[in-house]
């Protein structure tokens, strides 16, 4: 995303971005709150160029932003499956965000996770606590139209 808003900046204003992408990238860099993500700018893609006198184009600085910083495209599906599977709710973790970090593993590993009972049942088993899996049961059950008195009959 910030790749693209970066790179339209340049084409709305008819800048040549490879002639200007240094000195506006580190502005970028700059005003970011990580100090890390700045002190790997000044590393990896400033140095070369200002210090060696390296030719770096945009599409070689790209290439490494996006080594460094878009995780979903170096992740296999293997590896998102890994994810999946391994899926815990973390105590301080609401149900809510347990539910989008799910999905967004269910979707790296290409598993399909609506209308999939085993996907839907390893979330629920994977909450962290029994308030939160009887929870989201009740909610699951109430979509399939199932009155409340057997949700009681499935906790005996």
């Amino acid at each position: 995303m910030f790749l693209r808003e970066f790179e339209r900046a340049f084409r709305d204003h008819n800048v040549s971005i490879q002639d200007h992408w240094l000195s506006n990238l580190e502005i970028c860099f700059e005003s970011c709150d990580n100090n890390l993500h700045y002190d790997w700018f000044c590393r990896y893609v400033k140095k070369p160029v200002v210090e060696l006198n390296r030719t770096v184009t945009w599409d070689d600085a790209k290439a490494l932003l996006q080594e460094k910083f878009d995780l979903a495209s170096q992740t296999t599906p293997q590896t998102w499956m890994k994810l999946l599977l391994n899926f815990k709710q973390r105590p301080d973790q609401s149900l809510a965000d347990a539910l989008h970090h799910f999905r967004l593993f269910s979707v790296g590993a290409k598993v399909p996770f609506t209308e999939n009972h085993v996907i839907n049942s390893l979330f629920v088993s994977r909450l962290y606590t029994t308030k939160f899996q009887d929870t989201r049961l009740k909610e699951k059950i109430r979509c399939k139209g199932i009155p409340d008195r057997v949700i009681v009959l499935h906790k005996i």
